[in-house]
């Protein structure tokens, strides 16, 4: 056998393995052209859902661009976290490329919270494309961003607390109207701040009427 169809014979049966064989192989060293093989045939498996779910996750944050960088970010820590993958042998086939799904996304969400925590900062200027449910009567979509409203809408965010203007803005990212928010990303908050999603949704709460009052409070004194 020559060494193309050798190589084609290996790819064939590296395709027929699941996903955990894969990622065994990938995490033996020992071997790296083995290794690098079935990594390969695991990414050809899961990079179009990995963008597709990057996309539809942090597409509004990070632009195509960024998303397809994620992408790649994941796979090359998915490629170093090989070995910590586990394995349910009782899943049917689906269940398992589930679990797999899952995998690759929540190493995808800790890549972008990570880089989301350690940025000097977050901008403040995409405050005023918000479309506050509750704030819709005092702040309306044709406002400017250099229109006093808007101001103090910037004005408002900066009396709350470090906790309180990362998580709304952490929010932000994925607001839609009508639309809850993604489970995976209350699931991050509250791993970062060592809470609940009770408490997550309580912080939220008293931030948005805190932003409303001083609002509220600022616009009629300029009215008056």
């Amino acid at each position: 056998m020559n060494l193309k169809a050798r190589d084609s014979h290996l790819h064939l049966q590296l395709q027929a393995k699941s996903d955990a064989e894969l990622l065994k192989l990938a995490a033996n060293r020992s071997n790296q052209e083995l290794s690098n093989q079935a990594f390969e045939v695991f990414y050809h498996r899961y990079v179009k859902y990995l963008y597709y779910a990057c996309k539809l996750d942090y597409g509004k944050a990070l632009g195509n661009d960024g998303v397809e960088d994620l992408v790649q970010d994941t796979f090359v820590k998915a490629f170093e976290k090989a070995a910590t993958y586990r394995a349910d042998n009782s899943l049917a086939q689906e269940n398992a490329r589930l679990r797999t799904q899952g995998w690759l996304r929540k190493i995808a969400a800790n890549l972008f919270f990570s880089s989301f925590r350690t940025a000097q900062s977050v901008s403040t200027t995409l405050i005023h494309e918000e479309k506050w449910q509750t704030l819709t009567e005092i702040t309306d979509d044709s406002e400017k961003a250099d229109s006093p409203k808007m101001q103090l809408m910037k004005e408002a965010l900066n009396t709350l607390s470090p906790k309180e203007q990362e998580i709304m803005r952490t929010i932000y990212q994925w607001y839609e109207p009508h639309t809850k928010l993604p489970s995976h990303i209350v699931e991050e908050l509250t791993k970062q701040y060592n809470t609940t999603p009770e408490n997550i949704r309580k912080i939220r709460s008293r931030a948005r009427q805190k932003i409303e009052a001083y609002l509220k409070s600022h616009i009629s004194k300029q009215q008056s």
